[in-house]
């Protein structure tokens, strides 16, 4: 039986990250940590590159968000004040 089968029968979507068109299963938190000691000293700076980019990309979404939510509502109430001009 084959691991995307395996996955099916127990409910959940096969989640696989290819290396060179190798399914690889999915690592879980302790499994990463217990990976990191064998990385090289570069590896590691490019896994801590990497988890700061992250950050960095979560944090301008935030602020995205945030601003794209302080502009429809200043348009939404534009639109009420312009619904009640026309009701007048």
């Amino acid at each position: 039986m084959t691991v995307p089968q395996r996955l099916r029968k127990r409910g959940r979507r096969p989640v696989f990250l290819s290396h060179a068109d190798r399914p690889c299963r999915r690592t879980g938190w302790s499994g990463i940590l217990a990976q990191l000691p064998r990385l090289s000293a570069a590896e590691r700076r490019d896994v801590l590159n990497r988890l700061i980019e992250l950050d960095e990309d979560a944090a301008t979404l935030n602020e995205l968000t945030s601003s794209a939510e302080e502009c429809f509502l200043m348009l939404d109430a534009m639109e009420a004040h312009d619904a009640e001009n026309d009701a007048r």
